[in-house]
């Protein structure tokens, strides 16, 4: 070949080279955009899944209130019943003169 060739050879593989070079930078810039979207997305499902666990503990306390309230409600709902029920089988058991004696 000649000089020419050479040159024209040695500047087809400059320009491939070159070419190369600019489609790895091309990749590796939008591979950085994808990996800095996909640290948002991870953040906001973190931001996210710490609002449902706020969330959750809210309900799970006023699910436990709510049994209270309900287990003091039926408290006072049987109180009256199991005083009647005692003091019958009290009174059945027990003979007048006893109760005296058993009374302050």
């Amino acid at each position: 070949m000649s000089k020419s060739g050479n040159d024209i050879k040695e500047t087809i593989e400059f320009l491939v080279g070159a070419g190369r070079n600019v489609a790895t930078i091309i990749v590796l810039f939008f591979t950085c955009r994808a990996a800095v979207k996909q640290a948002n997305a991870a953040e906001k499902l973190t931001e996210a899944t710490n609002q449902q666990m706020q969330t959750s503990e809210s309900l799970a306390a006023a699910a436990r209130e709510q049994v209270e309230v309900a287990r003091r409600q039926v408290t006072e709902s049987l109180r009256p019943i199991l005083i009647f029920l005692v003091s019958n089988e009290w009174g059945k058991r027990h003979r007048p003169e006893q109760r005296r004696r058993c009374r302050p």
